[in-house]
């Protein structure tokens, strides 16, 4: 290298013209013409490439020289200066974009040259640079007002002074669409001039901002979005502007529907709700004509209508004879779109021309309809279709709750009859379910508190059994329960405990299941005491008809064959001690025939009771018994509440039971001359109320106790038997109890108690 060809100015100058050049080819064609006047050697500039280098240029007068790429390759790489001998060649590099190689240089080289070039290939790498950071920053600005320009919302730019927008810089054809403002559009307009906002709404400061105003000249709803946009002198702003109109109408859309669809499921009136979707769908789509109509039968009836053409009803849709039936029939929407044309048009001269049909599921159908074409958007139809669905559900709901209401009313009619009906009848009745195997009462009548003195607070929940089942048919009461368990009837006759002591009633029950796996049932206590009453009296009755038979085949036989035989050995004889022989005969069957003849007239049957004083019973009726060999005292008796007529009856059988068989030999007197002593007096009070009849005769061995009150036992020959049945009668019609027992003398003691004890209780012991 022989230095310098040039002198520095000149170089300088050079290197100018490398950086002020305007593209990447100019630089290396700058690199190379500097290069050219820095050396006096032959050398050249090459650039990389993906291939490897490529020769850009040539300096000197001789032809090119063959490129050392091993050197140009390390150079490249390493970024420093390479050396080398082999061809005598000095590699600079151009950062990472070429070299500049120089070949032949002097002996000892040429620190000076190398300095020069170096600082050469710095200036071409700096202008490399700055053209690729223009290329890069054009690209981007190209891009972006590519995008800009292709959005889909509206975008403009405009600078920010003291906080306050400018006028509008850039604007895309959306935003100029959007304000809808003639060329040149909104380039030069500020932006608060536009919308109902406030200028400083616009002003990003830091951050962005988004405000929801409206188009002042189109009513449009926008969402703005405010983005801050750095600048060279500070910040501007860059705006995105929505179309959220539409978006604002469905939801108010949505909320009125939601207002219609609340306010129908409030009414169970069709009509009602038929008005209500005729306001919803007039408000919501901004039509006039828009009708319902209910099917009935074989048409479709219009229930309301908003209909400003003709001003008129609407007439009813016969079946098979419109649009609208076809809807109705198969259930499916239509969108007809030239009403007049249309086969099955009701009227061919109809002013709608644009019809959406809607079915309400059975109910009907819901009409729009438009005097043009093309006038029902998608977003009206979507509406509608969401309005007649809503009714659809409203108008089953209405049905189904007038369907409860008419079951309900029906139910409480029913359920009032059944109150009156349970309360009404003449019987207890109580209503129980099943718990558990018992039971358990749920309510009970009127008739059965009376009854059984019982109300229904205090047996509500209650096992019924242990308040008015006896304790000695508890079996009986539990068997019955695992029947209505099971779900069978009951109809049996049972004894109750009741407010009058133990009666008889016909227990009738009818279990039955409700929704619940539980046994529900009503108990009817139908009162047969007196039925029973009468069968046990017509059991009786047929007893003594039994005993009379008895009498009449035996115990009146016997004395009537006695006195026809003594008649006869009379006649035969003469003799007259037989007739005295016959008249004791027929006396026997004149007494039988009395004690008979009072079974027979009386039995259990009670004349009107009255208070009887029983010392004087006890003095009238002694006046009637043959009382020679006896005496009677009377110890202060009580008055008892008795038939007279029976109670006397009662007496002057026992006194002539004590005066006929008080003694070995009854009648007799005794042989030392005491007589029989009967005794009639008061019972101790703690006995209770009562009196007693004594003797002190021989008594009655108590092996015979038990069967001296059945009708024709008697121990001796001249009794009849039917004495103390006569007696056993009286008490049992009173409702006393007797009892017979040893008497402070050893006679015979009969305890008579007269405390109300009911009818088929035991009445002696």
């Amino acid at each position: 290298m022989t230095g310098s060809r040039r002198d520095a100015a000149t170089v300088l100058e050079s290197a100018a013209a490398i950086t002020t050049a305007t593209s990447v080819d100019r630089v290396f064609d700058a690199l190379v013409e500097a290069v050219d006047d820095a050396v006096a050697a032959p050398a050249c500039v090459a650039t990389a490439a993906a291939d490897g280098l490529s020769v850009h240029g040539w300096t000197g007068d001789a032809g090119p020289e063959t490129l050392a790429t091993q050197p140009a390759a390390r150079a490249l790489d390493s970024g420093t200066v390479v050396r080398t001998t082999a061809r005598d060649a000095v590699t600079v590099p151009v950062d990472d974009h070429a070299v500049v190689q120089v070949f032949q240089p002097p002996a000892g080289g040429d620190d000076d040259a190398v300095a020069v070039l170096t600082q050469l290939a710095a200036h071409a790498t700096s202008a490399i640079q700055r053209l690729d950071a223009q290329r890069r920053a054009e690209a981007s600005e190209q891009r972006f007002h590519a995008l800009f320009e292709a959005a889909d919302d509206a975008l403009v730019l405009y600078g920010i002074e003291d906080g306050t927008p400018t006028a509008i810089t850039h604007a895309n054809e959306s935003a100029n669409a959007l304000f809808e403002l003639p060329a040149p559009g909104l380039c030069g307009h500020r932006l608060p001039t536009l919308v109902d906002a406030a200028a400083d709404a616009f002003a990003p400061g830091n951050s962005s901002r988004r405000i929801t105003t409206t188009v002042t000249a189109t009513d449009t709803v926008v969402t703005v979005i405010v983005h801050p946009l750095p600048a060279a002198d500070g910040v501007d702003a860059f705006a995105e502007l929505r179309d959220v109109t539409e978006h604002v109408e469905r939801e108010r859309a949505l909320t009125s529907l939601h207002d219609a669809t609340r306010r129908m499921f409030d009414t169970e009136d069709r009509e009602a709700i038929a008005s209500i979707v005729i306001d919803a769908a007039t408000a919501l789509i901004d039509l006039p004509h828009v009708g319902l109509f209910f099917a009935d039968a074989d048409a479709l009836v219009p229930a309301a209508a908003a209909d400003a053409v003709t001003g008129t009803d609407l007439p009813a849709l016969e079946a098979g004879d419109s649009i609208a039936w076809e809807v109705y029939t198969d259930g499916t929407p239509r969108w007809v779109t030239e009403v007049p044309s249309h086969p099955n048009v009701a009227n061919a001269r109809t002013k709608i021309q644009e019809e959406y049909l809607l079915p309400l599921g059975d109910h009907g159908v819901l009409i729009v309809g438009a005097e043009r074409s093309g006038v029902l958007s998608r977003l009206d139809r979507d509406l509608a279709g969401i309005l007649a669905a809503n009714a659809t559900a409203a108008l089953d709901h209405a049905r189904h709750a007038r369907h409860l209401r008419d079951r309900e009313t029906d139910l409480r009619r029913e359920r009032n009859r059944l109150h009156a009906l349970f309360e009404n009848v003449p019987s207890p009745t109580a209503s129980f379910v099943i718990e558990d195997g018992a039971p358990i009462v749920q309510s009970v009548n009127n008739a059965f508190e009376t009854v059984f003195g019982w109300t229904e607070a205090d047996l509500a929940g209650e096992n019924i059994d242990e308040y008015i089942v006896p304790n000695d048919t508890r079996g009986d009461a539990a068997a019955y329960n695992r029947k209505m368990k099971a779900g069978e009837t009951v109809n049996v006759e049972v004894q109750r405990r009741t407010t009058d002591g133990v009666r008889d009633f016909l227990l009738d029950v009818a279990p039955f299941r409700l929704a619940d796996p539980s046994v529900h049932g009503f108990a009817v206590y139908t009162d047969i005491t007196d039925r029973k009453e009468r069968e046990r009296e017509l059991e009786r009755q047929n007893e003594r008809l039994e005993e009379f038979a008895s009498i009449v085949s035996h115990d009146l036989r016997s004395p009537l064959n006695v006195a026809r035989g003594r008649v006869e050995l009379a006649e035969e004889t003469g003799a007259s001690e037989h007739f005295d022989r016959a008249t004791q005969a027929l006396d026997r069957m004149g007494t039988l025939i009395e004690d008979v003849l009072a079974l027979a007239r009386h039995g259990n049957s009670l004349d009107d009771t009255t208070a009887v004083a029983l010392a004087e019973a006890a003095t009238d009726a002694w006046q009637t018994v043959a009382t020679t060999a006896a005496t009677i005292e009377v110890a202060d008796p009580p008055t008892v509440q008795a038939d007279p007529t029976r109670l006397r009856s009662l007496l002057e059988n026992l006194f002539r039971n004590a005066v006929e068989h008080g003694r070995p030999d009854a009648g007799e007197p005794p042989v030392d001359g005491a007589p029989i002593t009967v005794t009639v007096g008061a019972l101790p009070d703690a006995d209770g109320p009562g009196f007693y009849v004594a003797d002190d005769g021989v008594g009655v061995p108590p092996d015979r106790r038990d069967v001296v009150f059945e009708s024709g036992t008697t121990f001796s020959d001249t009794g009849t038997g039917f004495g103390l049945a006569i007696v056993e009668n009286v008490v049992d019609a009173h409702g006393w109890r007797v009892t017979l027992t040893d008497s402070a003398d050893g006679g015979a003691r009969f305890e008579f108690r007269t405390d109300g004890t009911p009818p088929g209780a035991p009445f002696r012991t």
